[in-house]
């Protein structure tokens, strides 16, 4: 009612002016708007993100980067392993721009493939090998990738694709007859960083392309906006294939922190994921996955401290029913 009535006192001023010109807000809500995007300026590096990662391997070699499972990759090791792969892919070649499709299902193996590909300028593009075979089919036609790296059982699903492919499950031994060194690769920042596909549910998936620069602005902001450091243990639990799941797994990496990808498996038993919150001190949950997790703890835990280490939550995705957020403040009563 307020906005029809802003738009008939004006229009009632100016008659004969064109109604799409007439603002309707009001005076406080322009200031708002004129507001947003003039908070402090900060200023980011002028490199792309895996740089922070080698500084990690010479700094902090045998602090622990990311972990799955029993699995897990320590700075030092995280960087040697990336550095082969990155070597291979040179000698394959794969070019600075060139697309990479990761289809993988969740281990570290993920964390290897990110940072290979942005190493050598190469573009990441992650396929989740769950998806139905006519979106996997119509994701690689639309990228036309160089390379496909994998290590799932799904691999059948990539028959008769006629694109070079390299399971990472079987090729250790190739992969460790190349150098371990960083590539001496001049990447630019506002080379391509990655490819994410929209779910389709409004019809053709469409893949939306970032920049090394558009990561970096993400990550430092998020740093920045959030005080995330070395300490910081971040969970993730979506799938790859979702742009948050950038947050997940490389700010905690982009400060030297730890990221612990939990599979699928985990992710549906409460009990399980329960464990695993209370080593973590950073999570992001979409609503849906919030919705069965925060009763079950309000049942199961007489009291809430053992959360209490965990200092940042989030949800998002979808929409976010206040009583969501409200438990949220009870349960994890010193996250911000």
């Amino acid at each position: 009612p307020e906005y029809l009535c802003n738009l008939a006192t004006a229009v009632g001023k100016n008659p004969h002016q064109c109604i799409h010109t007439f603002n309707i807000l009001s005076p406080e809500e322009i200031q708002q708007q004129l507001s947003f995007g003039r908070g402090e300026k900060v200023s980011l590096p002028d490199r792309p993100v895996y740089k922070n990662i080698e500084a990690f391997a010479v700094e902090t070699p045998q602090a622990i980067a990311a972990s799955c499972g029993q699995e897990q990759l320590t700075y030092g090791e995280l960087n040697h392993q990336a550095n082969q792969l990155a070597h291979f892919l040179l000698q394959f070649p794969v070019e600075i721009g060139d697309k990479v499709v990761a289809f993988l299902e969740r281990s570290t193996d993920i964390v290897k493939a990110i940072f290979a590909i942005h190493k050598v300028g190469a573009v990441y593009v992650p396929i989740d090998p769950a998806f139905p075979k006519e979106r996997i089919r119509a994701i690689l036609t639309e990228v036309n990738p160089k390379l496909i790296l994998t290590n799932s059982d799904a691999e059948a699903v990539l028959e008769n694709i006629d694109i070079p492919r390299l399971n990472l499950k079987n090729s250790e031994e190739i992969l460790d007859s190349f150098p371990s060194t960083n590539p001496e690769i001049n990447v630019d920042i506002d080379n391509e960083s990655h490819i994410f596909f929209t779910s389709g549910t409004t019809g053709k998936p469409k893949g939306v392309v970032a920049t090394q620069r558009n990561l970096v602005q993400y990550l430092s902001s998020a740093r920045y906006r959030y005080q995330f450091c070395r300490k910081d243990k971040f969970i993730s639990a979506s799938r790859f294939t979702f742009s948050i799941n950038l947050f997940k797994i490389l700010t905690p990496l982009y400060v030297g922190g730890t990221v612990r990808i939990i599979p699928r498996d985990v992710v549906l038993n409460l009990p399980q994921l329960c464990q695993e919150l209370q080593q973590a001190t950073v999570f992001h949950f979409g609503p849906s996955l919030l919705k069965p997790l925060l009763p079950y703890i309000e049942e199961n835990f007489t009291d809430f401290s053992p959360f209490n280490q965990l200092r940042h939550v989030s949800s998002g995705g979808d929409m976010v029913p206040p009583e969501v957020l409200e438990k949220l403040k009870q349960i994890f009563v010193n996250a911000e």
